[in-house]
């Protein structure tokens, strides 16, 4: 069953099309007149590249699932498997190709940027980091070792959303619902905890370029944890759904 799933999310076409889509959308939402950290965080910050997470990252989960349901196939691979085999089989592969999809699109963007800036390549970035941080006073001395701890976040979050999709297959057989909800829930929950002032629920704030980066370890700790949480719960209720519907066929 894993073999099965990850044959047809990290290998399947749907992949490479997340890379080069989310990857041009990086590429035509920043500038490259500064050094590469600064091309990222134009992008991340006053760009719309962050957006683009939830929707580039499910992409792979959701191939494999359009087929699942298509003619109840899955239905049969729970009965061939087990039922606990199949949810985690399913999530596993699900939050890989999601982390597949974000660390090719940071991988191609790095050599664009290094390309495209001007030298020396690595620098600065915006800076404004929280000077009260021993992970950002190292950082800020050592420009690579800081651009690549950003895009460790950055492919981070693309395990936060492909579960996600997962629940929304386990609730509703059609496509359109899996690719756009867990976009409309990233706007959906950002807006309310801004509201709210409950800005640590908000799932932008994974991304580390807000207030969570004054948090211990510079917010890396927070990041993990959330997106962890994230995927546990969604785990649980997709194991829950789909027991539901086994049980009624």
């Amino acid at each position: 069953m894993l073999r099965y799933y990850l044959k047809n999310t990290v290998f399947s076409p749907a992949t490479i099309v997340g890379i080069l889509g989310f990857w041009l959308a990086m590429v035509a939402g920043t500038t490259f007149a500064g050094d590469m950290l600064l091309s990222y965080q134009y992008g991340m910050s006053l760009g719309v590249t962050g957006y683009f997470i939830p929707v580039a990252a499910i992409l792979p989960i959701c191939y494999v699932e359009r087929q699942m349901h298509t003619g109840n196939i899955w239905h049969l691979c729970v009965i061939r498997s087990s039922r606990r085999a199949y949810v985690l089989s399913a999530l596993f592969a699900a939050i890989l190709s999601g982390v597949v999809v974000s660390l090719g699109t940071f991988a191609l963007f790095t050599v664009t940027s290094y390309l495209l800036t001007p030298p020396p390549h690595f620098g600065q970035g915006m800076g404004g980091l929280p000077p009260t941080q021993p992970i950002y006073i190292y950082l800020e001395a050592h420009p690579v070792l800081h651009y690549f701890e950003s895009g460790l976040i950055f492919v981070l979050n693309g395990a936060l959303w492909p579960a996600v999709s997962l629940v929304c297959w386990s609730l509703s057989n059609n496509q359109y619902v899996a690719l756009v909800a867990p976009f409309a829930l990233e706007v959906g929950v950002s807006v309310c905890a801004q509201y709210l002032q409950l800005y640590y629920l908000d799932p932008v704030q994974c991304t580390l370029k807000g207030i969570a980066n004054q948090l211990p370890g510079g917010g890396i700790p927070y990041a993990v944890l959330y997106i962890t949480t994230v995927n546990v719960i969604c785990g649980i209720l997709w194991y829950m759904s789909l027991a539901r519907r086994v049980k009624h066929g």
